[in-house]
């Protein structure tokens, strides 16, 4: 009877996935045996499980979740703001001095800020998603939102008269029902086709037809034109990557009724006015039809005074009805043996506020999303915050680059890099070259950083004055410190602007230095104080 009770619940909608139990065998008398899993003395942490994790449960489950759970929204939606945003900056960084000693390449100072200009028309362009109603950002945004619910994501990538386009295909139609493909022997795991070294070679999508297509991952030169983004956990040696909700999935869900049922609780604590309670002497009988005079003061909106039975047809209804404009200090007198008592639920509860706190701090722990960031809301005082805040911004770091940036901007980066280089629109001596020699010197060209949101400033002047300490000291350079403070507009460019503005600003006979002092280039109230006491000493 347990056993069948476990099995059915292990089908219920948010249960974790089914597990099967394996028996730990001890030599007796020992707990050092080959056998040993962490129990100290046998039977201590009861019976071990092996948990069968099925992809696309998960997935759909999670993707449920973030539909009608506020909470696992919120973590999933503060992680796509902050790793992608609005997009990431890119700013090429090529080995100049790499390619100069073994091949004796000089390439231009403005080589990067040529790929620069190319990317911009590219990343704008909404052409580039195969529905043309996406840009590279909007993409990006995509991919890492679908990813961290369903594990994964595919990226298709396709040249259609000569320009890039791409298709993303949602996890959970990559699949097949296949175990071996018939023409060479590889495996095929949750639509993944891996060869011995269980390395990707394509991909099996279903269609609205339900048709299984093959997409190859390389094509006959060995680029790469389909591949999975893993934006969820990955088990070595599995060929999916798993949701980021999936340890914290019913802890979340249950949350989320017990905080439905308060608001419940509440919505009906305030519903009910009040309650009529009869005595053992009462007769039963509804009282309302018998309240001494209640219609006649409700219509004339009268307080106190004379009673008197009011038996006129209809007068049940007329008290229905004008309950909606019942006066305030209105008096209603009760018949003998009935007590007009309030309802009081007790809602909301008082301890509501704080149980869900303390239980999402650790849901949001787990996915990497601190409860101050998830929730907006910023209490403590500025040291902790800031650490708070610190130690969010290391993770995000971590999942852009290992991520969103690994899996996407940058296969897309060089895939464009090669495009306009074929084009003529690049000139990069010994590029293709390179890239043909199936090796990975051609990355020198293509090395980049890509550059996104960072966390805001608590106190920015704080910030400011940090990074400018830094930069004063030789410890960053002018690149650096614009990544620190957040600001995503190149060096050269600022570098451009500032040269304009400052002739504009001479020619408008303007002193550029003194524009922006305080009080319009005038002396402050202390430095005012300081010269007087200066002239006083010196009388």
């Amino acid at each position: 009877m347990v056993l069948d009770f476990l099995r059915g619940s292990a089908r219920a909608l948010f249960d974790r996935p089914q597990k099967r139990q394996q028996a730990a065998i001890y030599p007796a008398g020992t707990f050092w045996g080959i056998n040993f899993d962490g129990e100290q003395e046998p039977g201590a942490l009861n019976c071990g499980y092996v948990y069968d994790v099925d992809y696309y449960t998960l997935a759909q489950r999670a993707y449920t979740l973030v539909t009608i759970n506020e909470f696992a929204r919120l973590m999933i939606l503060r992680l796509v703001e902050f790793v992608v945003g609005t997009g990431l900056k890119l700013h090429p960084t090529p080995l100049r001095g790499l390619l100069k000693r073994m091949f004796g390449i000089q390439i231009p100072e403005d080589f990067a800020k040529n790929i620069q200009e190319i990317w911009s028309l590219i990343e704008d362009d909404k052409n580039i998603s195969i529905t043309k109603d996406q840009n590279i950002h909007a993409l990006a945004r995509t991919v890492y939102y679908n990813g961290l619910i369903a594990g994964d994501i595919l990226v298709i990538k396709r040249i259609v008269n000569k320009n890039l386009e791409y298709q993303l295909v949602n996890g959970l139609s990559v699949k097949s029902s296949l175990g071996v493909n018939s023409a060479n022997g590889n495996k095929i795991i949750d639509g993944v086709e891996i060869d011995k070294n269980e390395t990707p070679v394509a991909y099996y999508v279903v269609d609205k037809d339900g048709k299984e297509n093959r997409i190859a991952a390389r094509d006959n030169k060995g680029r790469l034109i389909a591949w999975l983004v893993p934006c969820g956990i990955k088990r070595l040696n599995s060929t999916r990557a798993y949701s980021i909700l999936g340890a914290i999935m019913q802890k979340l869900h249950k949350i989320g009724q017990y905080s439905n049922a308060e608001v419940m609780a509440a919505e009906t604590n305030a519903k009910f006015a009040a309650w009529i309670e009869q005595d053992k002497e009462s007769s039963g009988v509804n009282p309302i039809k018998n309240i001494p005079g209640i219609s006649r003061l409700i219509e004339n909106q009268g307080i106190g005074g004379e009673v008197s039975n009011d038996t006129t047809p209809g007068a049940v209804e007329r008290f229905k009805n004008s309950l909606k404009r019942i006066a305030s200090g209105l008096f209603i007198h009760m018949p003998r043996g009935q007590k007009l008592n309030s309802f009081d639920t007790k809602r909301p509860n008082v301890n509501y506020t704080q149980f869900l706190d303390g239980s999402m701090k650790y849901n949001c722990a787990s996915s990497g999303v601190p409860f101050e960031v998830a929730t907006m809301q910023f209490s403590n005082n500025f040291s902790a915050s800031r650490a708070a805040l610190k130690m969010f911004e290391v993770i995000l770091l971590n999942n852009r680059q290992f991520t969103i940036v690994d899996y996407f901007y940058q296969p897309v980066y060089e895939q464009m890099f090669e495009l306009e280089c074929l084009k003529n629109n690049i000139d990069a001596p010994r590029y293709l070259q390179l890239k043909n020699d199936d090796g990975y010197l051609d990355n020198a060209y293509t090395k980049a950083k890509f550059v996104g949101v960072k966390i805001p400033h608590i106190d920015e002047v704080k910030e400011v004055n940090a990074v400018l300490s830094k930069l004063k000291g030789g410890l960053i350079t002018f690149e650096q410190a614009l990544e620190d403070l957040g600001i995503m507009t190149d060096f050269d460019t600022i570098i451009e602007r500032r040269k304009i503005e400052e002739e504009k600003i001479k020619k408008a006979g303007l002193n550029f230095e003194t524009l922006f002092a305080p009080d319009g280039g005038g002396s402050n109230d202390d430095d005012t104080e300081i010269d007087k006491k200066e002239i006083t000493r010196r009388k």
